[in-house]
């Protein structure tokens, strides 16, 4: 099941092409949520769109149309989220482990 796509139309990807040496991340809080959701035998990332109308920040796009959704960019979309996740869990095993 793929999002809806964004109200406030296509814009393009946030993804950036590699250059040499640098590797930046964007992170545009507000901007979307996500969550797992699983259901007749499927299971998937839903990604909402909830940035206010008129936001003029980069939207993901379903660039393999609506049966793959955002799947080219989910992984991207949670990246910030996972990161936070590890930090936490790994202060919380340095300060149970000294």
């Amino acid at each position: 099941m793929a999002p809806a796509p964004s109200s406030r139309g296509s814009s393009p990807s946030p993804r950036r092409p590699a250059t040499a040496g640098h590797h930046a991340w964007v992170s545009y809080p507000g901007l979307y949520t996500a969550r797992c959701k699983s259901a007749g035998g499927a299971t998937w990332l839903q990604v909402n769109d909830v940035g206010p109308s008129g936001d003029t920040r980069p939207v993901v796009t379903e660039a393999l149309g609506p049966n793959w959704g955002y799947h080219l960019d989910d992984i991207n979309l949670a990246t910030g989220n996972l990161v936070a996740d590890v930090r936490t869990e790994e202060a919380a095993y340095t300060a149970s482990h000294h």
